[in-house]
């Protein structure tokens, strides 16, 4: 989890995370979130590009009996971080385009 972590603060220095729901027991937590930040770092076969974006994304956390993480899940978008980079287009030009080929 470290590592993940490190790789993104290279890519999103600034990179801010809001959490928007957490619900836990006594093995697991679960968290979704939204997260921001500008792009000033090389990584993802992309040179930094100053651009600002924001993803959602969701993880799991694994509680030992002892109350530490012994195990963690997590996912994001990876779509929306791309469409902010305008390495693909955005889900409403994606939906237009769709749209029009039909047509």
């Amino acid at each position: 989890m470290k590592h993940e972590i490190n790789y993104f603060r290279t890519l999103f220095p600034d990179l801010k995370y809001k959490i928007i729901e957490m619900i836990s027991d006594e093995k697991k937590v679960w968290i979704r979130y939204k997260a921001c930040g500008t792009h000033l770092g090389k990584g993802w076969g992309f040179e930094a590009s100053n651009k600002f974006v924001e993803f959602e994304g969701a993880t799991i956390l694994y509680i030992s009996s002892e109350g530490k993480v012994k195990d963690q899940w997590g996912a994001f978008c990876f779509y929306d971080i791309f469409a902010d980079l305008g390495a693909v287009p955005s889900f409403g030009e994606l939906n237009k385009y769709l749209r029009d080929f039909k047509q």
